[in-house]
């Protein structure tokens, strides 16, 4: 089994689907409605868990809280991808010209750190409440009882090295 946790509108087809709300998109929909903090799956649930721009949501210990639950539901062997805005690729991205502008991007840089499109749309629930790094997050991750497998950009929003992807082997 497979879980798309916090998958927002980022639905997945063959997987568990599991968001704060019932979203549809593609002929997929939530299948599962409820919050992290309050996950309703057993032990050793999944084989693969997809975590894509979730982790940013929670102020630092919710993040570890929610990186332990993960744990919990992951079979022994099995893999968490955790992707999310990185906060020096969203800086290099935007200021030194990574996406490609000639001149720096400041405002963007700001809603990128500060998105009001996910006040507006989901309420303040959904603002950014910390900031990551590929390598700070592959850290904290070992410390909570992960292998990592790999670090580098993300896949899921296609920005590339503005976001990390952090892949972690439940040990």
């Amino acid at each position: 089994m497979k879980l798309n946790l916090g998958s927002g509108e980022m639905l997945k087809k063959k997987w568990i689907n599991f968001d704060a709300q019932i979203l549809s998109r593609g002929g997929v929909s939530t299948n599962v409605v409820g919050m992290i903090e309050d996950m309703p799956f057993k032990e050793n649930s999944f084989d693969e868990i997809l975590c894509s721009h979730v982790v940013e949501h929670f102020y630092y210990e919710d993040a570890l809280q929610m990186l332990r639950d993960i744990h919990y539901v992951l079979k022994p062997g099995g893999v968490v991808i955790m992707e999310g805005p990185c906060v020096l690729g969203v800086y290099w991205y935007y200021i030194e010209g990574w996406g490609g502008r000639k001149e720096p991007d400041v405002i963007n840089l700001i809603h990128a750190f500060y998105p009001r499109q996910n006040r507006d749309k989901y309420g303040d629930g959904w603002f950014h409440r910390s900031g990551w790094t590929g390598c700070y997050l592959a850290q904290e991750m070992v410390e909570l009882g992960y292998k990592i497998r790999h670090v580098g950009k993300g896949w899921t929003h296609g920005m590339g090295k503005r976001d990390f992807r952090v892949e972690g082997i439940k040990v």
